[in-house]
Formats: structure tokens, C-alpha cells, sequence
């Protein structure tokens, strides 16, 4: 029990002025019954020696860790050539009309669900066509990013 606290006084203690810290132990110290206070008692006053260390170097608190900066979006080129579709997104963008006036109820999830089990349940036959879209959208974007790269 008392190392438990003993740590978790540590991690706060990093955020307290070193004077304030050192009487907080002193505190930790006089609440504990005897028995705790003997098994760390040792950890208590190597802490305390830490702090009066620093507090005669006139240091302050040891510094926070910093917060992870975000990292900056990349802007994308508004020029730059969209990406090509795929077989499923032409298949989805043909028939997500035809799902939604059968069921007006269904959310977007719920549409997008019953349209990937339905191109599942296509035979490569009846995804030829889908395959053929996406393969002519996907030789137009190649022609396009080599000449927007050239």
C-alpha cells in the first residue's frame, strides 16, 4: 500500500515545487503507521536527499514532458489528378440509388453493408464490366499524374 502511494506521489511530485514536494514526504511520512513507515523509510529519504539536492543547485521542478505535437497536415495540390476508382466504387455508385429507394430506412452504414454483401454475391462474370471501368479509370490516372508530374 505505502509503495503504491509512494509512486504515485512520485509521478505528482514532478509537477510540485521541490520545497512543496519535500513537505508533502514529510506529510507521507507522519500519516504512515510504524510498520509502513519502516518499509520505506529508506525510499522516503533518498527522494528527500534527490530534492534537497536540487534545491540547493536553486533549480526548479524537474520540466513536464512535453505534449506530442500534431503533425501538420499535408495540403494536397488541388490541381493534382484524382485517384482512380475501383471496381466496387463504380459497382457502388451504380447501384447505392437502386438500395436506397428499396429501403428509405437504412442509414448510410447500413447501405454500404448490404452493397459490399451484394458485390460479394457477384459472379466474376457480372463483375467484368466493374473491372473494365476500373481498368480504363485507373490507365486515365496514370496518364494524368505522369503528365502532372512531367
Amino acid at each position: 500500500m505505502a509503495t503504491a502511494y509512494l509512486k504515485k506521489f512520485q509521478a505528482q511530485a514532478q509537477a510540485l515545487a521541490l520545497d512543496a514536494a519535500n513537505d508533502a514526504l514529510d506529510r507521507l511520512m507522519n500519516a504512515l503507521d510504524e510498520l509502513d513507515r519502516d518499509t520505506i523509510a529508506d525510499t522516503v529519504y533518498s527522494v528527500k536527499a534527490e530534492l534537497k539536492a536540487l534545491l540547493q543547485k536553486g533549480s526548479a521542478a524537474p520540466p513536464a514532458p512535453e505534449a506530442p505535437t500534431k503533425k501538420a497536415k499535408k495540403v494536397k495540390d488541388p490541381k493534382a489528378p484524382k485517384g482512380a476508382l475501383t471496381a466496387f466504387m463504380f459497382y457502388s455508385n451504380e447501384v447505392r440509388k437502386e438500395v436506397q429507394e428499396s429501403d428509405s430506412s437504412l442509414k448510410m452504414t447500413d447501405i454500404a453493408k448490404k452493397i459490399g454483401e451484394m458485390w460479394k454475391a457477384l459472379s466474376d462474370e457480372e463483375k467484368k464490366p466493374y473491372l473494365a471501368k476500373a481498368a480504363a479509370d485507373k490507365a486515365r490516372f496514370e496518364k494524368e499524374k505522369a503528365s502532372y508530374n512531367a
